[in-house]
Parts: C-alpha cells; sequence; structure tokens
C-alpha cells in the first residue's frame, strides 16, 4: 500500500470514530487516542518518504516517463472505445463525463487528433482520416489557428499546412471554456482569488488602503487635506507549459475519449500548479518566481510575531496546537471580510490535528465538528474548510499550516485566455509519438496580507519558530 493510501485511509478511520462518537458508541478519548496512534505510524512513513524524495529529486527521465504515459492513455483509449464509450455514460445513457456535454469532450479530442494527423496527412492512411477530422471540427463550428512554436502568436495559414516553419503547430481555441470547467473543479485559486481578465502584457489595479481623515474644524475654518496614497497591484503573466505524448494510430470516433483523458490530464495538472503557486509560493524558481498567499505573509517582517495577519501557535509540533489558536485566528480577521471567510488546510492537517484539538476542549467544538462530519460539510469555528493538497501535512517549525480569510479580497489570480492544447511530432520524431502541450499563462498577486500594524483580508496559523 503506498503513502497516500495510508494517510486516506488514516482519514477514513478517524471519519468513522467521529462517527460512533455521534452515535454514543465511542467516548472523547477513544477517538483522541486514534488520532494519536494513527498520526504516530504515519510520521514514520512520511519522514521516510521526505528522504526518498530528497534522494531522487532532479533525476527523471522524461522521454521514458512520456513513453509509458502515452502507452496507458493509448491502453485506456481502447478500452473506452471497446465499451463504446460506457464509462462516460450512467444506467439512463446520459453523459457523465469531465465536460459539460459529450460533444464538448468530441471537439477536445478532435483537436488534439487533427494537430496531431496535420503533419502527415499526405500518408494515404492518414489523409482520409484527416479529412473527417476537420470535417467534424467544421461541423462543430471551431475555429482552428495555427501558432508560432517560440512565441505562441497565431500565424495566418491555412490549414493544409504541413511544415514546422509555416506553423505546424495546430491550436483550438474553442476549448478553453470546457478546460476552464474543469480547472474550476479541481482547483482552490480559481474558485478563490479574485479573477482578472488579463489582455495586455500587464495589468495594474489600483489599491488605496489609506482611509480620509475627517475633523470637526468649526465654523469658517478648513480642515486639514488627507493626500490620498494611491498603490497598484501588478500583475505579470507568465507562461505554464506542460507535454505529453499519445501515438496518432486511433479512429476519429475515439475522440471524446481523447477529449476526456487529455483535458482531466492537463486541466488537474494545471490546477495543482496554480494552486501550490498561489498559496506556498515564495518567489523561488520552485514556484516559477512567483509569490503566493504565505509567501507574502512571511515577507512582512523577519519576526513572525511582528506579523499582525499570523497568530504564533502554542507550539511548534502539530500536538501542541489548541483550538483556541484557531479560535484566535478567527478574532484576528477584520469585519470586512468576515462574510466571505473561509479555511485553507491540508485534509490530513484537518483530521489529525483541528479534529483533536476540537475533542480535546469538549461539547461545544465537538459538536461542530460532529455536525459538520454528518452532514459531509468541514467546519471550524463556525467557517467552511476548503480542503488543498498543497497545503503541509508534516509538522516544521515557522510553518503556516492553516489560512483563514476572504481570498477575493486579499489576492488575484490573472489569466490571459485559457488552457490552450499543440500539437507537433517534431519532439518524438524517434519514437513514433505525437507531442501534445498545455499552455497556461497566468499571474498571481497577494496585497492582502497586512503589515506589523494591522491585520490584512487574508490571516493564518503559523507554528513557534521552535
Amino acid at each position: 500500500m503506498g503513502l497516500n493510501e495510508e494517510l486516506n485511509l488514516t482519514v477514513l478511520r478517524i471519519e468513522k470514530a467521529l462517527e460512533d462518537l455521534r452515535k454514543g458508541t465511542a467516548t472523547r478519548e477513544e477517538v483522541i487516542g486514534l488520532i494519536n496512534q494513527q498520526v504516530e505510524k504515519d510520521k514514520a512513513a512520511l519522514t521516510s518518504l521526505e528522504e526518498k524524495l530528497n534522494q531522487v529529486q532532479g533525476v527523471r527521465n522524461e522521454v521514458g516517463e512520456v513513453k509509458e504515459t502515452a502507452d496507458q492513455m493509448r491502453q485506456q483509449i481502447r478500452r473506452l472505445m471497446a465499451g463504446g464509450m460506457s464509462a462516460m455514460r450512467d444506467s439512463n445513457g446520459t453523459y457523465r463525463g469531465r465536460f459539460q456535454s459529450m460533444e464538448e469532450a468530441r471537439i477536445v479530442g478532435l483537436s488534439i487528433m487533427a494537430g496531431a494527423m496535420q503533419s502527415h496527412q499526405t500518408r494515404p492512411e492518414v489523409s482520409a482520416k484527416y479529412t473527417r477530422v476537420l470535417k467534424a471540427l467544421e461541423k462543430g463550428g471551431v475555429d482552428m489557428k495555427f501558432i508560432e512554436p517560440d512565441t505562441g502568436r497565431p500565424i495566418e495559414k491555412a490549414a493544409t499546412t504541413g511544415s514546422q516553419a509555416s506553423g505546424s503547430l495546430l491550436v483550438t481555441s474553442e476549448t478553453a471554456p470546457g478546460i476552464l470547467m474543469l480547472l474550476e473543479s479541481f482547483g482552490l485559486a480559481r474558485r478563490l482569488a479574485a479573477q482578472v481578465p488579463m489582455g495586455a502584457s500587464q495589468t495594474l489595479t489600483p489599491k488605496m488602503d489609506l482611509l480620509p481623515t475627517f475633523y470637526v474644524p468649526g465654523e469658517g475654518t478648513a480642515p486639514t487635506a488627507t493626500d490620498p496614497t494611491i498603490g497598484a497591484v501588478l500583475l505579470v503573466p507568465k507562461t505554464l507549459m506542460a507535454l505529453g505524448a499519445y501515438s496518432m494510430e486511433l479512429d476519429a470516433d475515439a475522440a471524446p475519449a481523447i477529449g476526456e483523458l487529455y483535458g482531466t490530464w492537463f486541466a488537474r495538472g494545471a490546477a495543482y500548479y496554480e494552486d501550490l503557486c498561489w498559496l506556498l509560493g515564495d518567489g523561488t524558481s520552485t514556484y516559477f518566481g512567483f509569490t503566493g498567499i504565505c509567501g507574502a505573509l512571511r515577507r512582512v517582517d523577519a519576526t513572525i510575531s511582528n506579523i499582525k495577519s499570523l497568530v504564533v501557535g502554542s507550539g511548534n509540533a502539530y500536538s501542541e496546537l489548541v483550538h483556541g489558536d484557531f479560535a484566535k485566528v478567527v478574532g484576528m480577521l477584520p469585519d470586512y471580510a468576515d462574510s466571505g471567510a473561509s479555511w485553507i488546510m491540508h485534509r490530513y492537517f484537518y483530521y489529525t490535528v483541528v479534529v483533536r484539538a476540537a475533542l480535546a476542549v469538549g461539547a461545544a467544538p465537538a459538536q461542530e465538528i460532529l455536525l459538520g462530519t454528518a452532514m459531509r460539510q468541514k467546519l471550524l469555528c463556525g467557517y467552511p474548510v476548503n480542503f488543498s493538497q498543497v497545503m503541509p501535512k508534516v509538522e516544521a517549525n515557522s510553518q503556516i499550516c492553516a489560512l483563514f480569510g476572504d481570498y477575493s479580497l486579499g489576492s488575484q489570480l490573472g489569466s490571459r485566455g485559457g488552457l490552450e492544447f499543440a500539437s507537433s511530432d517534431q519532439v518524438y520524431f524517434d519514437r513514433g509519438l505525437i507531442g501534445v502541450r498545455c499552455r497556461d499563462r497566468i499571474a498571481i498577486a497577494v496585497p492582502g496580507v497586512g503589515s506589523t500594524t494591522q491585520a490584512g483580508p487574508i490571516v493564518g496559523l503559523i507554528t513557534a519558530e521552535s
């Protein structure tokens, strides 16, 4: 059993114990004891994994991984075709895939297939198939474009060109809405941050933090003028790219399956990296130069106790954190950010730290946790909890382990267009595979982390330094 399975099993066991507690077949002490036991067992496994990851970090065989992924996807596509796409339909025959409709999945798949076949359209075994794909796209109202490989700029070329230099990378701009829908399903950044559509290389948003000063000067006396200080939030987009591959020997009937597999695969990957940078970004290359919420909070001051948007926990270990620490975080949030406030934390952290801390207090917090579990709603201090698997699950000194606030007031996610597919047969020519590239052009800004004198609309809990 893998580590993720072990951690998920821990969560399920705690959920079951909470259900028993609600029914009265278990005590609070028994549930707390179970949590402590599971945490100690998982801690050893996590420590071992961290050591292994440090040893193999940076060592990858990209061609081998792509080949293996291509083979796996080809097998999945074949299985879906053999089953008449039954895996995408329920017992009533209604589409239940990742996109809004089977037709949308088909359009995405056809777009990828068109790019894969385009450079080989003169081959007899490909020509007829390529023509059918283009006709199907035209019937679906899709506008096919070519882009310049280096700059990503559109090239006005006919859809029959086969030259790489002429622009043989094919893009379908109409795939963006469906892919964005997938992103919203998987990513917190798309759901919680303020969304800023970007039509230029940089976008400036005015920002005013200083309120005007009012006086009672008396009759005939002028008040002192307040000089408004207007700043700006700067969004500079960067392009995130991912590369996959598959075999071109596929029938046009497999288009919905290709759309499902690649749409889900790329969307989940893009959503993961958007959340990673938005939440944990510290400006380093690990996060593509982005500074996210945790990074912005830490930049306020080198001494964590001076950062008004952070509550320093009761200790540096998760076992030392108490329910009162989380209550202090709620109390720290400015009232103007209360109506849209929610928590962000790792799922494992919630069940092994938050639940244990609430049960240790007694009736009111415990009842809240139990109600949330019974209703499949996760609550803490009366506010909803969002799970993000990029947030920490292993304790560390001076670690921001939980966030709270209205993220649409304190952070922005800029986007130029949507996810973009492009295909080429050049990069994996020797393997006989088609490369499929996904581009996601985004920008991140986090202006709402407060200062050393006042808290902002995003606050958090940080473990002690030692």
